[in-house]
């Protein structure tokens, strides 16, 4: 019998013992463009991103009930680059100088 090929995967998106992993900011958008826009049911979405079905559930719900659950999302992710932003541009300074 053969195995099942399975598609490798990153070490962050590894399924380890029974706990959750933590999703990124990016990645809750991602989930609900998907199942808002492209209308993919929350199963596959859960598959795709390897967590359950009720995490997947829970930030629909959340932005359900919250209009400004998406846009505060965003913002945290746009603060995030910012923050990058700045600290490389430190690093590069520094490096400068010597």
């Amino acid at each position: 019998m053969a195995k099942e090929y399975k598609k490798e995967t990153t070490i962050g998106k590894r399924k380890r013992s029974g706990k959750r992993r933590v999703l990124t900011v990016e990645e809750k958008l991602d989930i609900s463009y998907k199942i808002f826009c492209q209308n993919i049911t929350q199963t596959d979405v859960a598959k795709e991103y390897r967590v359950t079905i009720p995490c997947i559930c829970n930030i629909i719900r959340s932005s359900r009930k919250d209009p400004n659950y998406i846009s505060a999302l965003i913002e945290r992710r746009d603060l995030k680059s910012e923050k990058r932003e700045k600290i490389s541009a430190a690093v590069t300074l520094m490096c400068e100088k010597g």
